[in-house]
């Protein structure tokens, strides 16, 4: 049986993650709209969502960092999300940015290194995942309005669940493929 390494691990927690998107935009009707918009905010959530995700930065960022930030990347990895909890606004749909955008990479570098079937096809997906991760992340309120939208119309209710279930399917895909290929090299 493989050992779960990091790109395991993080295609594991992005397909709960995606799935999880998947119900919540599936199951927003305008009886639970307020919910869904108060999820947006919630500090608890954004912090589960940012600490894995930044802690999954750590390892990727230390080729690159200069020597004398090395030592100070996991302290702050893990401070910084704490702070953060304090201080930013709409934390929740921050953190879901977040997850998109390091998963986005973690998976395009896991389908490649492990030379996984599909790999082109996760990549546009996950480009995709990548590219919603940073609209989010620099408009965080648009995930309100993208639930308010879901509430009101079925087709956009679909359409959110449908692109949140097309990422949590082909993080299973790249979850399942990897450990097939005998485990990553990261």
């Amino acid at each position: 049986m493989t050992e779960l390494y990091f790109n395991e691990l993080e295609a594991l927690l992005s397909f709960g993650v995606f799935a999880a998107v998947a119900v919540i935009f599936l199951r927003t009707t305008p009886d639970n709209l307020r919910r869904r918009e108060a999820w947006c905010r919630h500090k608890w959530a954004g912090l589960l969502l940012t600490l894995p995700a930044v802690l999954r930065c750590v390892p990727l960022a230390l080729p690159v960092s200069p020597e004398f930030l090395a030592p100070w990347l996991l302290p702050l990895a893990v401070v910084l999300p704490i702070l953060c909890f304090f201080h930013i606004d709409a934390y929740a749909a921050r953190g879901l940015a977040l997850w998109l955008i390091v998963a986005a990479y973690g998976q395009i570098h896991t389908a490649f290194d492990c030379r996984i079937p599909g790999a082109t096809a996760v990549t546009v997906v996950c480009w995709l995942g990548g590219i919603a991760g940073i609209w989010l992340s620099a408009k965080p309120y648009l995930l309100r309005d993208a639930l308010r939208r879901a509430a009101a119309r079925r087709t956009a209710r679909l359409v959110g669940g449908g692109f949140a279930g097309v990422l949590a399917v082909t993080s299973l895909y790249v979850l399942i493929m990897t450990i097939l290929a005998g485990g990553s090299s990261i």
